[in-house]
Parts: structure tokens; sequence; C-alpha cells
């Protein structure tokens, strides 16, 4: 009886308007605070779940600035957003709330751009093989421009001077040739064998470090798989597919069975990806990317 009657009385409770600049809200944005805060008082959880885009982060702001300016101390505020939001969240506080103190915790940030570094240095290795010396060279000095999160995209820079000069300056990732379908399946190949590995260390394939796509049910796979992707490059370059048929598919299914060097042993392709999932987790579990376990090409390649 006495939560009903609390319940009732949520459309009664009033609280302060917020001040600038959150004093800008509009008239439904201010009844979501007004609910946000009313769900505090009594202690009860909710979920605003409205349209994207009308200003759920800001109504969220002015509720923790309700809490921080009506308690008699300050608690902390737990924020979980997905990754590409983050800065945004971070920027937003930083506008509308700028006496809160904002900590920033990247799980596996790090590691991440450990990855990404390693896979544009791969593809610099594979360049410099094909003698394109000159965007070899710029990849490398993308190397050491990675940042967390990637946020200057010296990934998707790299990709487009790697893709160009293997396959020419009219070569898309998105146009239907017998190349990308060959690309697409060899990396689908990839990726089958890291969602293996991920589900059998216990993590869930659809949680991924970076990619975060909604849709995509195997983002960690994504994220991990970013070196190895180099191998079905070699590949594909190697074949030179006019067409894409069985053949070109059976060259791609021994990929995994191909020899690299991991923990100065050769270890086949398949058995890398073990060794260096393991690793990755290691790396974030210990918040230390000196665990990382990278391969190399069996014949000595490198820079």
């Amino acid at each position: 009886m006495e939560e009903t009657e609390a319940v009732e009385n949520m459309a009664q409770m009033r609280f302060l308007t917020p001040e600038p600049p959150l004093g800008v809200l509009r008239e439904y944005q201010v009844r979501a605070f007004e609910w946000i805060c009313a769900l505090h008082e009594m202690r009860l959880g909710g979920i605003l779940a409205d349209e994207m885009g009308l200003g759920k982060t800001v109504e969220t702001i002015a509720a923790i600035l309700q809490y921080v300016r009506s308690a008699g101390e300050r608690m902390p505020s737990l924020i979980v957003t997905p990754t590409t939001l983050t800065y945004n969240w971070e920027s937003e506080l930083k506008k509308f709330a700028p006496e809160l103190r904002t900590v920033l915790i990247h799980g596996g940030q790090n590691a991440r751009r450990e990855i990404i570094s390693e896979k544009i240095r791969k593809q610099a290795e594979f360049l410099t093989e094909v003698g394109k010396t000159k965007e070899a060279d710029l990849l490398k000095s993308y190397i050491g421009q990675v940042e967390l999160m990637d946020s200057t995209n010296r990934e998707g820079h790299a990709a487009k001077v790697y893709f160009n000069a293997l396959f020419g300056m009219s070569f898309t990732r998105s146009a239907e040739t017998p190349v990308n379908a060959a690309l697409n399946y060899g990396y689908s190949l990839i990726l089958s064998s890291f969602n293996r590995e991920i589900s059998a260390n216990g993590y869930l394939t659809q949680l991924g470090i970076f990619h975060d796509n909604m849709f995509n049910h195997f983002n960690l796979g994504s994220d991990l798989m970013e070196p190895f992707r180099v191998i079905v490059d070699r590949a594909v370059v190697t074949m030179k597919p006019e067409e894409f048929s069985k053949d070109e598919k059976h060259i791609l299914w021994n990929l995994l069975d191909d020899t690299v060097i991991i923990e100065s042993k050769k270890q086949s392709v398949r058995n890398a990806i073990k060794i260096y999932t393991r690793s990755v987790f290691d790396a974030i579990g210990d918040g230390d990317i000196s665990l990382l376990k990278f391969y190399s090409q069996s014949n000595g390649t490198g820079l």
C-alpha cells in the first residue's frame, strides 16, 4: 500500500529547476529530469526509453547535479556507456556540469591501441615485401600516432593507403569484386576462429573493446583479429582472383594451418590465435600490455 501511494505521489513531486547552463532544458526534458529525481528519492530504478536525440544525456546530468547540490556530501555517480560515446559524455559533462570532477575508465583501451598499432605494423611489413616502400614508410609514421580510442583515425587512414597500394587507386572495399569477395571470405574464417577462442575463454563475443555495433554479435572477435587480417591479404594478393570460386575458397581454408612464429616457436595460425587471444585477456585483466603476444611471419620478415 505504501509503495502504491509513493508511486501515485511521483506526479506531485517537484524539484528545483536546473540552473544555467542546464537551465535551458525544454519542458519535456524537465519532466524527464523530475521523473529521474523522483525515482532516486523513492530508491527505485527506471528506464528512460525515448527516441534518440531528445536529450537523455543532459537530463541525466541535470539529475546528477540535483543530487550533488542537495546532498550534504558528494557521492560518486557511475555512468556506463558504449566506448564510442565515452568522450561525448565527457564533453557534455564539462559543458553542462563543469563543477563535477570526471574520471574516465577505459577497459582494455591500452591493449586496443597496441592491437591497432600491431595491425598497421603488419601492413607496413607486407607493403615493404611487395616493393611499396613509400606507402610502407607512411604507415610506419602512423604507428606512433595511434591514440586511445584512435581519435585521429590512424587505422582508417592506414587502411586506405594500404589497400590502394595493394590493389590500385580505384580500389574500394565496398565494391562487389572477386578481390573483395576473397578478402571477406578469408576474414570470416579468421573471425570464426577468434570467436571460438573467445567463447572457450568464457567471454561474450558481443561485447567489444572498441567495436560496439549492436547488430554485430562478434564485436570482440572483430577487435582481436585485426593483426591477423594481413594473413588473408597476403593470400589474396598472391592468388589475384579474377573470379571467386571453390578453388579460391580451398586456398583460404588452408590459411589456418599455415605456419607463423609466436613465443619464438613455430605454430599454426590456428594455435597462434589461441595463444594470442589468451594473452589479450591476461593483458587486460592484469593491466599489463607487455603480456600481449603477437605473431610474426615464419619467413622472418620484420621492420
